[in-house]
């Protein structure tokens, strides 16, 4: 008998420390009632970011999963090399970036407009914010059961002239230097030749290849374009003179294919960016998450689209208002295709002629498989 209540008493201290346990590790508070302790459940994830837009100039979006309310909010610029320091005040003043953080560095007046049902709110501010300029949106929410989220939401000036342009030449592949190039370090890059059908700002604007990916995708800067005027986009970077020209002086790039007569841009990497036989290239606007042009190739050996391209934002449904559909026979082949020869758009002379006519161009320009050729000379800044 005495062997039996010896291990009942083990059991029973064995249950004791589960459940002690239990009450350390679950979601759970307690409370004294006049039976005893009673376990009550309790809420301990902080409330999570859904979405967040910036709607124009002068108002910016934000929803939350569930209700909160705010306990500070503050919209700065940012100050390079400031707002993202890590430097802490040593004493009773506040440290540049902490100032900054607070909204005493030049801080934005802002009203917030919620939602009947408190989980999605809108912000006006005071005055319009820059395009392209940087900015930072700091806030304090807290829910119902006093979880709080902190956030610092980097964001660039509402664009609300986005420009209209579209791809007219590719070179896809680098090819070798000539003797000539040898001395000066100066390469054949790939780069992507665009034409400007109606003028804005580039900020916004997103190039992406199929090949390299979301990931890799290349955000334009915030460079004023005007209708008729011709660009590169140079996709690596390798040699000499290799300069992104991204303000007024367009000058400053001197590798092959640049020229001081037009704009140069630039992937400041060494790597390959494209693929040279099938690929997918996109423009995208970011404000308005539309794609504005494409540009679908192929090999002829290749039946049809790999599982990434596929599966990626290039065979959206957007990309249907440039290509009929998005099946690989609307594809150019590129059968022929060299790294000395180039990828032209048929169209491109006669949409330029409208331009300088002043006639209008249907925008996106349509394409498919027969759009585009093979070309052996080249006309980089030339359409």
């Amino acid at each position: 008998m005495s062997k039996i209540k010896e291990v009942l008493l083990v059991l029973l201290q064995a249950l004791l420390i589960s459940l002690l346990v239990m009450v350390a590790v679950l979601p759970v508070s307690c409370k004294i009632t006049e039976s005893g302790i009673q376990l009550v459940g309790g809420d301990y994830t902080p409330p999570q970011l859904v979405n967040f837009a910036v709607l124009d100039e002068k108002r910016l979006h934000v929803n939350f999963s569930e209700e909160v309310v705010f306990s500070q909010v503050v919209l700065s610029p940012r100050i390079a090399g400031v707002s993202d320091s890590d430097e802490s005040s040593e004493d009773l003043n506040l440290s540049e970036s902490i100032a900054a953080a607070l909204g005493s560095a030049g801080a934005i007046p802002v009203t917030c407009i919620p939602s009947d049902d408190s989980k999605s709110f809108t912000f006006e501010f005071e005055e319009k914010t820059q395009v392209g300029k940087a900015y930072e949106f700091y806030a304090c929410v807290v829910d119902k059961t006093g979880n709080s989220l902190n956030l610092a939401i980097p964001f660039t000036g509402y664009n609300s002239r986005v420009p209209k342009i579209m791809m007219t030449e590719v070179h896809a592949k680098m090819a070798a230097q000539k003797s000539d190039e040898i001395e000066n370090d100066f390469r054949r890059l790939e780069y992507v030749e665009f034409l400007v059908l109606e003028g804005g700002n580039l900020v916004g604007l997103e190039f992406i290849s199929g090949n390299a990916g979301e990931a890799k995708k290349y955000v334009f800067p915030p460079v004023e374009v005007n209708k008729g005027e011709i660009f590169l986009l140079h996709l690596r970077a390798k040699g000499n003179g290799c300069f992104s020209e991204e303000g007024d002086d367009i000058t400053l790039a001197t590798n092959t294919y640049s020229s001081p007569d037009y704009r140069d841009l630039w992937l400041l990497k060494d790597e390959k960016f494209t693929d040279y036989a099938t690929d997918i290239l996109v423009v995208r606007d970011s404000v308005h998450g539309k794609i504005i042009d494409a540009f679908m190739y192929r090999a002829e050996s290749v039946e049809d689209w790999s599982t990434k391209l596929k599966t990626d934002f290039s065979l959206s449904a957007d990309l249907c208002e440039i290509y009929e559909s998005t099946d690989i026979e609307n594809a150019t082949l590129t059968t022929g295709l060299s790294e000395t020869k180039y990828l032209i758009r048929k169209s491109a002379e006669q949409v330029y002629e409208k331009l300088l006519n002043g006639e209008s161009v249907d925008f996106p320009v349509k394409s498919d498989s027969q759009s585009w050729y093979i070309s052996k000379e080249n006309s980089p800044g030339r359409v």
